[in-house]
């Protein structure tokens, strides 16, 4: 029988503290009213909702080894409907739980308290594997299969890297879908750290993921693990283009339609509904 150990993501969705996030650039320097107005304007919810739905919870809900538990953390006050709308989902997937916060959490100290709390629910502390994932990026069906593999035997404190996945983003003046495949280690999907007894700390006390000593990470190649969605209104991409930027021409496929991007990601994310993705996407406005 194989060894047997709680497997607990966690997902930051609309989230919003008094200080802003290293990570989230578009943030940096702006007061938490005037933060409060962008995380929460109408046009960017439906966003970050149509594309968590598209992309992030079909993919989790496709996971070839279920036996996982996803914590998304978020803002105390998330408006409606989008809360009941989270809360509904919540309530739909038996993987899935909600955390509310209220600005006076920080982003590292909501992401402790989540996992402890999921932690806790699990029993008696033990070993756990915790991973972090955006919440409009997909996981191949396979992931967490992989990832409990990968942990067998590692030492508390390792952080495990998939480093082998795909960017889709939308192109040229119909919007078609394009995809691409590259190797990222250290890339922030799906980023696990293994620990062992209480959560004194998570993945997201490491800080930025790329500047994580590469000694502490063990990186795992094989078969794509994750699909990272490319848009405006992603915001940790201010200022730069990562299709262009991260992968190869030689990698990239253009012009995709729905038989295209299933021919080359059906297999690896088999809910992932490419008209929704599409529509999605291209939905993801700035704000």
């Amino acid at each position: 029988m194989s060894e047997r150990f709680p497997i607990i993501g966690l997902i930051f969705h609309d989230f919003l503290a008094e200080t802003s996030h290293v990570e989230i650039r578009s943030q940096a320097g702006r007061s938490l009213a005037e933060r409060a107005q962008s995380v929460f304007d109408e046009t960017r919810l439906t966003a970050r909702r149509d594309l968590f739905e598209a992309f992030t919870l079909p993919s989790l809900g496709a996971q070839t080894d279920p036996d996982f538990r996803i914590v998304v953390i978020t803002s105390s006050l998330l408006p409606e409907p989008f809360r009941a709308r989270l809360d509904a989902q919540a309530q739909r997937w038996p993987w899935l739980s909600v955390r509310y916060f209220p600005p006076s959490t920080g982003f590292n100290e909501a992401a402790r308290l989540a996992l402890a709390e999921a932690v806790q629910a699990e029993g008696p502390a033990g070993r756990v594997v915790h991973f972090r994932l955006d919440d409009d990026d997909a996981f191949a069906c396979d992931f967490v299969a992989r990832l409990r593999a990968a942990a067998r035997g590692q030492a508390a404190g390792q952080i495990i890297s998939l480093v082998n996945g795909w960017y889709v983003t939308t192109g040229g003046p119909d919007a078609a879908l394009a995809v691409a495949s590259l190797a990222y280690p250290k890339v922030s999907l799906g980023l696990a750290m293994v620990t062992d007894g209480p959560v004194e700390r998570t993945i997201h006390d490491m800080g930025n993921h790329w500047e994580i000593a590469e000694n502490l990470v063990a990186c795992v190649g094989g078969e794509g693990a994750w699909l990272r969605s490319i848009h405006n209104a992603a915001e940790s991409q201010v200022l730069r283009d990562p299709f262009e930027l991260h992968t190869l021409p030689e990698n990239r496929h253009l012009g995709l339609d729905a038989a295209g991007f299933r021919a080359i990601l059906g297999e690896k994310f088999p809910r992932l509904d490419p008209m929704r993705v599409r529509a999605a996407l291209t939905g993801a406005a700035p704000v």
